[in-house]
């Protein structure tokens, strides 16, 4: 009886289809999704953005004086319609179009250790120097060099959206600055720690990675 919105957001799922065999999900009592408050949003305001009463927010999420930065859970609550734009992926593009995928997302042998390991991106195999794309519009908050990551950029997207892009020969852009969708960051390389030449992405948000191949739907 609940809808893709509230599995999805309640699981964390990359995308409404993002489910595999053997996979733990969990399933609540009823529809809505969890939602981050904002620096000027209380019950009252939040009841009147969602359309819901002030008594059943804080039936769940309890009373407080504020709940700033806090997470709580909206009964009946759906996904808004930019949240669903980058939910699906449609607010990303591929950082190198006709690249390889020469590593998936997921668990994976190590190629330096040999175990197996989760592997947080994708690996995108392409010739050093070619040009790496800024998959959505955002803000540069680091571009420098960060261990095993070589040479990296991180993006700052809507919504608690980050992109990473390792492993590059050079970057071209600095922190702080505004980027746009599809502008030119940096160059694929092999520093850190790399077997290759290719560019290593990641999508992560609110903290946690989530699966990039509903943008990289090639292989």
């Amino acid at each position: 009886g609940l809808n893709p919105d509230t599995l999805a957001n309640v699981n964390r799922l990359a995308s409404t289809r993002d489910i595999h065999k053997g996979q733990l999900i969990r399933i609540p009592n009823y529809r809505g999704i969890f939602y981050k408050v904002g620096p000027k949003e209380d019950a009252k305001r939040l009841a009147k953005r969602f359309k819901i009463s002030k008594d059943a927010l804080t039936k769940v999420n309890g009373k407080a004086k504020s709940w700033h930065g806090r997470i709580i859970f909206i009964p009946g609550g759906k996904l808004g319609k930019t949240e669903r734009k980058y939910f699906s992926g449609r607010e990303f593009i591929p950082p190198l179009p006709a690249a390889r995928v020469s590593s998936r997302y997921g668990m994976r042998k190590h190629p330096f250790t040999k175990r197996r390991t989760f592997h947080k991106g994708v690996d995108l195999a392409a010739k050093t120097g070619t040009q790496v794309k800024a998959s959505g519009t955002g803000k540069v908050v680091f571009a420098g060099r960060k261990g095993a990551y070589g040479k990296l950029v991180i993006l700052k997207h809507k919504l608690g959206y980050y992109t990473y892009y390792g492993h590059l020969s050079r970057i071209q852009v600095k922190k702080g600055m505004k980027i746009k969708q599809g502008q030119i960051i940096g160059r694929v390389g092999r520093t850190g720690r790399a077997t290759g030449p290719h560019l290593h992405f990641e999508l992560r948000r609110l903290g946690k990675t989530e699966s990039p191949h509903r943008i990289i739907k090639h292989s």
